[in-house]
């Protein structure tokens, strides 16, 4: 501690007189004390930068399968951009949207099957637009089963005037991109869920009821009885959103 007294006083910014006293003392304890922190930390410093950078939030590689279609969902938290690829009038103010789905990385067309949405049947999904600088989100159920239309989905919507979302896809042209997430929804369908099931709906509210009618159409071993009352403006229309579909398909 004399020799660490002897540097303070040669310094000229304390004489020895006043080291000697109590407040002295503890001046020269803080400024020790200082000095020991200052240096461990230069030291840490110092170590840490010859260390090798740590990795944040790697993802692991991803492998495609040559036979199974990559799902594209869940992505609860992250959002992708979807293509519109073609629009369809269907009625004076419905249109039926295709989006193309995004092939991963690695994907090599011909080799990998076309992605899918991977959305459980009686789901929906999230579409997300940015209008008049504020993010507006609503849900939509896909009218495709997956692999129906290998690479894409549909959306059946209904453009209301004073509608957000609905207005923003009916203004959109081939080519531009919404934002879209998911799966949502506590609903989830499969052939054992009853021997006899109910539905009522009204307008393009049918598109959850119609992703269910061709799923159990399309399994050959689902003998669940489905009833559906349906309703709409225009008895057009429940043709051409309904039967005229189903009866292409089936």
């Amino acid at each position: 501690m004399d020799s660490i007294k002897q540097l303070v006083v040669k310094s000229g910014l304390v004489d020895l007189k006043y080291l000697n006293t109590p407040e002295g003392e503890m001046y020269l304890q803080i400024a020790v004390a200082s000095v020991a922190v200052g240096v461990a930390l230069a030291l840490y410093l110092a170590t840490a930068s010859k260390s090798e950078p740590k990795k944040i939030l790697e993802s692991p590689e991803l492998t495609l399968s040559t036979t199974e279609a990559h799902a594209m969902l869940p992505t609860i938290t992250d959002w992708h951009r979807m293509k519109l690829v073609e629009k369809t009038a269907l009625s004076h103010n419905t249109n039926l949207y295709v989006f193309e789905i995004p092939r991963p990385t690695g994907h090599v067309k011909g080799i990998h099957p076309e992605p899918v949405l991977g959305l459980p049947i009686g789901q929906h999904i999230s579409v997300s637009a940015e209008i008049d600088g504020k993010n507006i989100v609503r849900s939509y159920t896909p009218t495709t089963l997956d692999g129906e239309d290998p690479g894409r989905f549909h959306l059946l919507v209904k453009a209301y005037e004073k509608g957000n979302i609905s207005r923003y896809l009916s203004l959109l042209t081939v080519g531009q991109e919404v934002k879209v997430k998911g799966p949502k929804g506590k609903f989830v369908y499969d052939r054992d869920l009853a021997d006899h099931f109910l539905m009522i709906a009204g307008g393009t509210g049918i598109t959850p009821m119609y992703q269910i009618i061709k799923a159990s159409l399309a399994d050959k071993e689902d003998k669940t009885q489905m009833r559906l009352i349906y309703a709409n403006v225009n008895e057009d229309d429940i043709r051409e959103l309904l039967y005229t579909p189903l009866a292409r398909a089936y």
